[in-house]
């Protein structure tokens, strides 16, 4: 059992450090993202399931480097002291009406010959709450009242192997910029 679920930082990043990122993305380039099928085991896009336009950054960019110190210290903080050694790129997201991820781990069967997964995912909230509605990043097993509340800038980081999702966006647009590290599998 885990003693931190997840470790929170509320509005580390300042808003105009959120806007650059935002701002630096090629969105006139962006894809559908995908979602990983267990069954056929293969990434695909099914708008049921998720519905996110996706840009990728790499991990020397501002925002990876700000990812990795993050996840670093959440590591240490939170008493996981997970073993990792690669950051995947950065991947940025925007959310319009309708825009939703349902219920989904970030976790994989470990990769065959490295035996490495994912074992950490950062999440921030890269604008503020008042520029759309729903949207919020939830965890399955938790309780409404230990839910964290996303403000922009906000860091959220916790193990891959956690269920979660981003409800549906009904009004407005949600950006948001997604992290992982990976390393030799759990045992």
């Amino acid at each position: 059992m885990l003693k931190n679920i997840y470790w929170f930082w509320d509005a580390a990043i300042p808003h105009e450090v959120c806007d650059f990122i935002v701002n630096s993305c090629d969105w006139e380039n962006a894809k559908k993202g995908t979602h990983f099928d267990i069954k056929t085991k293969e990434h695909t896009t099914d708008l049921s399931y998720r519905d996110t336009e996706v840009v990728w950054s790499p991990q020397m960019s501002v925002v990876g480097c700000i990812a990795a110190q993050y996840i670093k210290a959440s590591n240490e903080n939170a008493g996981w002291n997970f073993k990792y050694d690669a950051v995947e790129d950065i991947q940025l997201g925007r959310y319009g009406v309708g825009g939703h991820y349902e219920w989904h781990k970030d976790i994989f069967t470990p990769e065959p010959f490295s035996n490495y997964q994912r074992k950490l995912s950062l999440s921030l909230l890269l604008n503020d709450p008042a520029d759309y509605v729903g949207g919020a990043f939830k965890f399955k097993d938790l309780q409404e009242d230990q839910q964290p509340e996303l403000k922009k800038g906000s860091i959220i980081v916790f193990p891959s192997f956690l269920e979660h999702r981003v409800e549906p966006v009904t009004e407005g647009e949600r950006f948001s910029a997604v992290a992982w590290v990976s390393g030799p599998a759990f045992a």
